[in-house]
């Protein structure tokens, strides 16, 4: 093992015993490794986590940062995806790092001297950094490969590994490597690489692009990403549910008896005793939706019970398949319930009319109104005159048929929790409660796991 690799293992200890080959690299053993450099580093992948930077930040302290070497993915979805930060990368121009952009990179390596790894980069948005085997992320470079890469990034380490070269062949070889796309184009296949299209090409950062990623992250600040996977966690278990019939309900539509009907009374004690209102149809008419009303009741208490108050209802995501197929049941139902009231209720809605025509014509014909008498043909109105009066301002309240049938639906929405929810202690609880036979052991330590933050 090269010196470089070997002060890596044993300061940070984590290179898997059985075959250095293979290890965990994370925030802090990167910045160990980066520490073991005496002569220069170098860092590439999407972005970079504040440890890293900031061991980056000490060698340019002192080495100098022109022996310093860093290549990034500079855009905001990179930070919010969690591959780095911007104060991480504010902190290594600071310290007077160049620091570039290859855009759309995913990969990453980090060399230290003449040692290098390569690993793959962790989106903190949807999991911690690994911190242990048997979880092993990166792999140990030959010093060919740490050659070849730090030439098609560095001009000073390609100028470098060209001065240690031992051989002429060595130093053709070295310089044949290409450093951007238009090197890449003017060499055509006779470079191993050819094929392969995405050849770095990496651009200074420059002040306007980091103002521009600053001003954006400013507008909408990514989430803190150890609550957003704790949220995950149990998204994958449970979401709010919300199963509602509106509109089907006909038994309680009510009617109101118009002013000008109210008043037929005659004297005001009396007419405070009249009714303002009356049902649109019988309680147990044939068209009322009593049965639908069960149905869904006993679904919603099956499948997504309630947290008590107005504190909603939960279903489980593995059971949505069977609730789903329940309700779209039941949504056939409902769509004859609709055939049926479409047919039905114009000839219950003429039976309630008449009722109410035939309760207060006595008092039509006892008390003409000034509006019947101004428009009947005689001083006094018939009896026919005064049903017809009677049932047109009784109709001004009475709702249209097809519009009452376009409103009845099933409403069907889920919404995932949110981590305020989670931080009341009574909720998972409650939900335990209702769903003793799930694995919330499991859930919960993946939970406290999903937390940790570096």
């Amino acid at each position: 093992m090269e010196p470089a690799t070997f002060r890596f293992a044993m300061s940070a200890g984590r290179l898997m015993k059985s075959n250095p080959f293979f290890c965990v690299l994370n925030s802090p053993e990167i910045a160990l490794f980066i520490g073991s450099a005496v002569r220069s580093a170098c860092y590439v992948g999407p972005g970079i986590q504040m440890e890293p930077a900031r061991a980056l930040a000490g060698l340019a302290a002192r080495l100098g940062p022109e022996m310093i070497t860093v290549c990034l993915d500079f855009n905001e979805r990179v930070m919010r995806m969690g591959y780095g930060s911007l104060e991480a990368v504010t902190v290594l121009r600071d310290a007077g790092i160049v620091v570039r952009s290859a855009p759309g990179i995913r990969t990453a390596f980090v060399v230290a001297d003449r040692a290098g790894y390569m690993f793959t980069p962790t989106p903190l948005y949807l999991e911690a950094e690994p911190d242990q085997c048997p979880s092993p992320n990166a792999m140990r470079l030959s010093t060919e490969q740490v050659t070849e890469a730090l030439a098609r990034v560095s001009p000073l380490e390609r100028a470098l590994a060209q001065a240690l070269a031992e051989t002429d062949e060595e130093r053709a070889r070295i310089a044949a490597i290409p450093m951007s796309a238009s090197d890449q184009d003017a060499r055509g296949a006779a470079d191993a690489f050819a094929p392969v299209s995405a050849v770095l090409d990496p651009r200074p950062v420059d002040d306007a692009a980091v103002y521009k990623v600053q001003e954006r992250l400013k507008e909408a600040p990514p989430a803190k990403f150890d609550v957003i996977r704790q949220v995950r966690v149990y998204e994958a278990y449970f979401q709010y549910a919300e199963l509602k019939l509106r509109g089907a309900a006909i038994q309680r539509h009510k009617v109101t008896i118009p002013r000008s009907v109210q008043r037929l009374g005659g004297s005001r004690e009396l007419e405070e005793r009249l009714k303002t209102t009356y049902d649109l149809i019988g309680r147990n008419s044939s068209i009322s939706s009593k049965n639908l009303d069960q149905e869904l009741k006993e679904l919603r208490d099956t499948f997504a019970p309630s947290l008590g108050g107005d504190r909603g209802r939960i279903v489980l995501k593995s059971k949505k398949p069977l609730l789903e197929r329940q309700l779209g049941e039941l949504r056939k139902k409902l769509d004859e319930h609709k055939d049926r009231v479409k047919r039905d209720l114009q000839q219950h809605v003429d039976a309630s009319v008449n009722a109410v025509v035939a309760y207060y014509i006595p008092m039509v014909l006892q008390s003409p109104p000034n509006d019947l008498q101004a428009k009947c043909k005689g001083l006094i109105p018939t009896y026919e005159e005064a049903a017809d009066w009677l049932e047109r301002e009784i109709l001004k309240g009475v709702p249209v048929v097809e519009g009452l049938v376009s409103g009845m639906e099933l409403e069907e929405r889920y919404k995932d929790i949110t981590y305020e929810t989670l931080k009341n202690p009574e909720f998972l609880e409650q939900v335990r409660a209702l769903f003793p036979h799930v694995d919330w052991a499991g859930a919960c330590e993946e939970y406290r796991a999903a937390g940790e933050a570096r």
